[in-house]
Parts: structure tokens; C-alpha cells; sequence
């Protein structure tokens, strides 16, 4: 009772601190964080696909909290834009 009321009390901060979208991102990083220690721990084998995978979740992290922003295109030049 005592952990889980910790817990609780701690991911309420958080969510307080953070907002919903960006304390809920923490979530996907339970399976990679299993699959590092599955190697680590239990030497089990890794694949090509693991860590692609994993670069996929933190980066998608990182976009969704605003970490990380993607490369902004030019539109045009100025002479193409048109005034009003």
C-alpha cells in the first residue's frame, strides 16, 4: 500500500508538472528499457530490429514533448509569395 500510494502521489506531480500528454510518453519507454536489460541481465540475443525500434519510440518521445522539432522547409522564395 505504501509503494502503490507513493507511486500515485508522484505520477500526480508529474502530470501536474508536465501535463497529461507528456507524463503518458513515459509509458513507452517500459519496453525498452525491458528489452536493455534482457540483454544486459539475462544475455538474451539482440536483432537489428530492437534498437531500430527503440530510436523509433525516443524519438517519437522527443517530438511529442517538443525535445525535438523537425527541420522547417522554405515555402518558397519571395518572389513567389503572394501579397494581398
Amino acid at each position: 500500500m505504501l509503494g502503490t500510494g507513493f507511486a500515485y502521489v508522484w505520477s500526480t506531480m508529474i502530470v501536474g508538472a508536465w501535463g497529461a500528454t507528456a507524463a503518458s510518453t513515459v509509458t513507452y519507454l517500459a519496453p525498452v528499457v525491458g528489452v536493455i536489460l534482457g540483454v544486459l541481465v539475462l544475455h538474451e540475443s539482440l536483432h537489428w530490429n530492437e534498437p531500430v525500434g527503440g530510436a523509433i519510440v525516443v524519438l517519437g518521445i522527443l517530438l511529442s514533448q517538443g525535445r525535438l522539432r523537425w527541420p522547417l522547409r522554405e515555402r518558397g522564395s519571395a518572389s513567389e509569395k503572394l501579397t494581398v
